[in-house]
């Protein structure tokens, strides 16, 4: 180990943020900084019930090692879905588990249902495993006001957290985005710890069979978007409105399920990121012929949410002026194709800024990836003007282990810039405006040392289309295979800087 020898204090101006170099010990021998990741009531008709609450034994099933749950489902990757949150309700003296997702530093969303009387909620984040994730306790539940437990409407809810999360806050759809996400036909994800085995309505009824041992490994599954009308059809206009949908195939098969219950449904953006669309409800069954499942409409909750929890993330509507148009167009060419049968096999980067997207000039900030794939990271700052600079990698990283290259991500693992022992802050300088960070994985095999170095010293470039141009040249030469877990990925997230 060994001492930086004077009290050096060199400023470099970025964009919008300068970098401070202050004292620090270098870890020559030290890894790039990663942290390792890690009986329901029916509806009061008798053919629908909840997607939960399902109850919690936490016993493991020998038979099936990942449990009994999501419907049709697969073990998701280490990295993937970081902001999916397992839950734990104490209510009557007895323990049910949800789902739900992080969206906030200590907010959570969820279901209604879930919650509802609830006396204690625990949170278990951080790991596809549930034991393994950091347990928090609730500090209190907040409710819809609408919600109405006989036709299960407005049925979504927050869980504000006595403790902080670690993990980065998920994507929601906004008003805005809702009608493009929500396309009848799309593709998207279902993620949960709920039962695994398709059940008719009369099984759900006898809590005796469908009782399984609680899941230990988070499922995901692909399941398309069915339309109103189809939805309506189904389960009748008093039941189906603009606050809720169905997704789920004709046949059944995939679903969620008991256990389920306010996780999330996700749609993929032009990007490839996992955007959340809707809180799994209640359905006829699970995995039923011509019986869907029912999310509550994140996108129609939007100004309930925000009123809540100021600080959500919430994806850009099809209005939202095209800044940067060519930079889009370059990162979808590097992401690759995204519109594919199976959503959840697709990678995924995500980005998160703390202490949120509303920070100060005068603040220090600190940006974590997490990604489900292990590449070359790049990750750029960009301002509304167009002009970025790359935060990473870097020259002021203080080490990485012999023979690795400093610009390299693992999966299911979080790079953290400053890392621990990094010698510099991130500290925010004028103007204010709107920013985003732009993280990008591409695999080892595509070279771009060359093309990192000459802006390792985090200095202003002009623009940001010549870089990420000659990134998309390298990735064209890699196959893509759409059916198996890409090797490539595209995380953004904007932040705000005020005066």
């Amino acid at each position: 180990m060994g001492n930086v020898g004077t009290r050096l204090r060199v400023a470099v101006t970025l964009c919008l943020a300068m970098v401070l170099i202050q004292p620090a010990i270098a870890q020559t021998q030290r890894d790039l900084h990663t942290v390792p990741m890690r009986d329901s009531q029916p509806l009061p008709d008798e053919d629908t019930y909840l997607r939960n609450p399902q109850p919690e034994t936490f016993e493991p099933n020998d038979a099936n090692p990942a449990g009994s749950r999501i419907v049709g489902g697969f073990p998701a990757r280490p990295g993937a879905w970081p902001s999916m949150v397992g839950l734990t309700i104490l209510r009557g003296g007895k323990p049910y588990r949800c789902g739900g997702t992080v969206i906030d530093r200590q907010w959570v969303l969820t279901a209604a249902h879930c919650v509802d009387q609830a006396s204690l909620v625990i949170v278990s984040e951080g790991d596809v495993h549930i034991l393994a994730g950091r347990q928090i306790r609730s500090q209190r539940v907040v409710l819809h006001d609408g919600f109405n437990k006989s036709l299960m409407i407005n049925d979504i809810a927050l869980v504000h957290l006595a403790d902080a999360a670690t993990m980065p806050r998920q994507t929601l759809a906004s008003r805005a985005s809702r009608p493009a996400l929500l396309t009848a036909s799309t593709m998207a994800t279902i993620t949960g710890f709920g039962l695994v085995q398709p059940l008719s309505e009369q099984q759900m009824a006898k809590p005796a069979e469908n009782q399984s041992s609680g899941s230990q490994l988070l499922l995901q599954a692909d399941v398309p978007i069915v339309s109103d009308d189809r939805c309506v059809g189904r389960y009748g206009a008093n039941r189906i409105t603009q606050a809720s949908f169905c997704a789920g195939f004709e046949e059944g098969k995939h679903d969620t399920c008991k256990g389920d219950s306010g996780g999330p449904i996700f749609v993929r953006d032009l990007l490839g990121q996992p955007v959340q669309v809707g809180i799994a409800s209640w359905g006829a069954g699970c995995g039923q012929p011509q019986s869907f499942g029912v999310y509550a409409s994140v996108g129609h909750f939007e100004e309930w949410i925000r009123r809540h929890v100021p600080d959500a993330s919430f994806a850009a509507g099809p209005s939202s002026p095209p800044a940067g148009s060519g930079v889009e167009l370059i990162l979808q060419g590097i992401a690759g194709q995204t519109n594919v049968p199976r959503p959840s096999r697709l990678a995924q980067v995500t980005v998160n800024i703390l202490p949120g997207h509303q920070v100060r000039v005068g603040q220090t900030i600190s940006v974590r990836v997490t990604s489900s794939i292990g590449g070359n990271l790049i990750v750029y700052n960009r301002d509304e003007r167009g002009s970025a600079y790359q935060l990473f990698p870097n020259r002021f990283s203080q080490g990485q282990q012999v023979g690795q290259a400093k610009h390299q991500i693992r999966a299911g693992e979080i790079v953290q810039i400053p890392g621990p022992a990094d010698g510099f802050k991130l500290a925010i300088t004028p103007p204010a405006g709107i920013n985003e960070m732009i993280a990008i994985v591409v695999p080892h095999e595509v070279r771009v040392e060359d093309l990192t170095a000459p802006h390792e010293n985090m200095r202003s470039m002009a623009e940001l289309e010549a870089p990420l141009q000659a990134i998309a040249n390298r990735t064209r030469g890699v196959q893509v295979v759409p059916t198996a877990p890409m090797n490539r990925a595209i995380g953004k997230r904007a932040y705000q800087i005020l005066p």
